[in-house]
Parts: C-alpha cells; sequence; structure tokens
C-alpha cells in the first residue's frame, strides 16, 4: 500500500535549489520540490474568447436549481445537472435540448441529491451524496446501466480512520466529490458540511477513499486529507448560532482532478500541491502575490442587502489585513491550471492560465459573475446569470491561444 499523503499536515522535508533562496518565504523554503517564481510572471501568450452559445431554459424543460458542475463529452454534448428535480439534462453541441437522464426518488437510476458526476470510459457516473450511492448511466443511448452502493456501514473489516472520531463529533461524513483514475476507479472525497446548533467546525476535514467499481468495493481509504473550511463564520446570536457560508475573505481550500493528477491550495497565497492518482505527493509550484488590502467598505458591498444581524456578525468578525490571493482554481483536459486571481477590482478577477511545468502562458480579466466552470477541447464553460431575466444559465466560449 502507498504512503498516505495528508495535506493537513505536510511534512516539509528538502530545501529547494534555487539561486533566490534566500527570497523563498521561510514557510516555504523546505518543500520538497518547489518551483518557486519569486518574480511576478510575465505572460507568454495572448488569449481570446468568443462567445458561441448558451444552454439554459427552453421550451421543454425548466431549470430549477443548477448545480455547478457541467460535463461535455467527446460530441460536445453538454450535460447539466438540476439538484431542484433531481435530474441530469442533456444539450446537444448546438444548444438544442436532447432529452434529462434520471428523476426523484429510491430506485434504480434515480436520485435523492446530485452532488457531483463525471463523463468517463463512454458512461456517465453520477454521485448521490444522499442516497450513498453512484449511477452509471450509457454515454450513447442514455440508459441507466447499475447504481453502486459506497455506503461506509458494511465496511467492518476496512473502515477509514476519521469514521469513529467524526461520528462521535457528531458529524456525517457523506461523499460530496467523485473523481475518475484512468484506470475507471472513482476517488471520492467525503465530508460535512451541514452545520446545526452545535459549533463543530473546527477540525472538519475532506476524506479520500478510492473505490474499485469492478470489484464493488472500497480498495482503500485515507489517500488523502486536508482541512474544510466552507469559507464559514459561526457568529453567536441570542441562544443560538447564526452560520455564514462562502465569506469572501475567508481562507479556504480549493482542489480539483484531472489525468491522474490531484491539484490542492489554499487561497491566501498561490501555492499549489500537486499529488499523483494515489494521493503521493509530486510537487509544488509557488507563485510571489501581493495580496489586495482588505478595505471595510469593499467588503460590506458583498452584503449590502443583507440582514442587519447579517452585517453586524460581518462587522464582530475578525478581518484579514488583505483579501486572498485567489478564488478559484480547475485543471483542463490538457494539465493546464486556470486560477483566478483577486485584485484591488472588487467586480473582476484576473485569470491566471498556466501550463503544465507552471509557466504563465496567458492572463484575462472576467467579471466575477462570469463563474468558469470547465475547460475542454479549447472551450469554456461559465456558469452566468442573464441580465435581463436573472435565470441562470451555461455559456459556452471558444479559446483561442496565440503566442
Amino acid at each position: 500500500m502507498h504512503s498516505k499523503v495528508y495535506l493537513i499536515a505536510l511534512l516539509l522535508l528538502v530545501g529547494c535549489a534555487s539561486d533566490k533562496e534566500n527570497a523563498v518565504p521561510e514557510h516555504l523554503a523546505q518543500i520538497e520540490n518547489l518551483t518557486a517564481h519569486l518574480e511576478p510572471p510575465t505572460p507568454t501568450s495572448d488569449i481570446e474568447f468568443i462567445r458561441e452559445i448558451s444552454f439554459g431554459d427552453t421550451e421543454e424543460v425548466l431549470f430549477g436549481r443548477m448545480v455547478e458542475n457541467i460535463a461535455v463529452d467527446q460530441s460536445g454534448k453538454v450535460f447539466l445537472a438540476d439538484l431542484t428535480e433531481s435530474t441530469i439534462h442533456v444539450f446537444d453541441f448546438d444548444g438544442s435540448y436532447v432529452q434529462s437522464i434520471g428523476q426523484r426518488g429510491q430506485g434504480p437510476g434515480e436520485f435523492q441529491a446530485i452532488w457531483d458526476f463525471k463523463i468517463h470510459d463512454e458512461k456517465i457516473h453520477v454521485l448521490d451524496t444522499q442516497r450513498f450511492s453512484i449511477s452509471v448511466f450509457d454515454l450513447n443511448t442514455l440508459d441507466h446501466i447499475r447504481d453502486y452502493d459506497i455506503s461506509l456501514n458494511d465496511e467492518q473489516d476496512n473502515q477509514p480512520s476519521w469514521l469513529r472520531w467524526t461520528r462521535e463529533k457528531g458529524l456525517f461524513y457523506r461523499p460530496t466529490n467523485i473523481f475518475i483514475r484512468s484506470n475507471g476507479n472513482y476517488l471520492l472525497l467525503f465530508s460535512d458540511a451541514s452545520i446545526g446548533m452545535a459549533n463543530n467546525v473546527d477540525g472538519r476535514t475532506y476524506e479520500g477513499s478510492i473505490y474499485d467499481p469492478q470489484e464493488g468495493e472500497f480498495q482503500t481509504h485515507d489517500v488523502v486529507s486536508f482541512t474544510w473550511t466552507g469559507q464559514v463564520l459561526v457568529h453567536e446570536e441570542g441562544d443560538g448560532l447564526m452560520v455564514l457560508f462562502r465569506v469572501p475573505y475567508k481562507r479556504h481550500s480549493l482542489f480539483d482532478f484531472s489525468n491522474d493528477q490531484f491539484v490542492h491550495g489554499w487561497s491566501d497565497e498561490m501555492l499549489f500541491r500537486f499529488h499523483d492518482e494515489k494521493g503521493d505527493y509530486q510537487k509544488a509550484l509557488y507563485y510571489s502575490y501581493a495580496n489586495s488590502e482588505l478595505q471595510f467598505d469593499d467588503l460590506l458591498k458583498h452584503y449590502e442587502d443583507s440582514r442587519d444581524n447579517v452585517i453586524q456578525a460581518i462587522r464582530s468578525d475578525d478581518h484579514p489585513e488583505t483579501w486572498p490571493a485567489f478564488h478559484s482554481l480547475i485543471f483542463d483536459d490538457e494539465n493546464r491550471l486556470w486560477v483566478s486571481t483577486m485584485t484591488d477590482d472588487q467586480n473582476s478577477y484576473e485569470w491566471w492560465v498556466l501550463d503544465e511545468a507552471g509557466n504563465l502562458m496567458a492572463t484575462f480579466s472576467w467579471p466575477r459573475t462570469r463563474d468558469l466552470k470547465l475547460v475542454k477541447d479549447n472551450y469554456a464553460y461559465t456558469l452566468e446569470r442573464d441580465t435581463e431575466t436573472g435565470l441562470q444559465e451555461v455559456v459556452r466560449y471558444k479559446i483561442t491561444i496565440r503566442s
């Protein structure tokens, strides 16, 4: 069995060989296989986006609450999960509606809560976080093939190390993310994002396990482990608690997986750690970045339409001196890393496109309301809200990168 990798307590082993070693921040100087970019990088290419088409409500189908995950197959069909209706809507490359997969229920191929899904090996793999199941559909016919039970109740002889202490703490970890390795095995992440009257946020984690669908069982647990934050602010209010999620100034944990490579970073600095499909640490990339100063008036703009008690909770909290360095990251199908950096402009992000070696290929500015979710086959797919109708839609852009 490979060695276990823990992102929340990664041991710093060997110093980085660099002509500017003394300029590397002290807490990074001993990271193994670290490439440190100590000067602001210069883009090597220009990037252009051409808006082509949008996917959303049609005469045949109306969306409820759109899940933020998007999948696209090799022919360009777009798959969008509808959390409210517990189904996946399928659109052709030209934007026309094809059909929907699954429905709310407890039977084969039915869902309670679609939380994540992926396309792999001519199949659609759908993770239901409520049912602890993965439903598999044929990509060509869209017919249901089978379901996998990924609950841990029967894992008496093969339980993850975190199961006992999370339950003792009153947590109930569910599968929240599914990634598919090249051998067809699932890399599943478990966590608990629900917060009730008990303030038990501290210590929560993401925990990774590998499930073998051919054998119908977990192969191994404790593959990766790192702190879950959820950008949560817990504020005592009378005899209860008020919980705010996705508080923009909070440090949070971000990750993605593609082509048997896992990347993880904390949003407060431009440091990205890479791991292989088994969870073993491979390398790290660091970029010197001047985080924008946090102005309280700018912060309040994020809550200008909120209730007074929300504003009071924000005012009472401890605020960092700066905003995080970046907001989101995604891998594309060519192992390029797309990172949305935070600048002084509260209305937009400056996106970085990093090649597989970590070199800065291009930068571009996009409004914060244009949420990049997927890059595949030189197309970008974003989650946006139509300014006229207020409806959510997915938009496809053609990407051109010129050196």
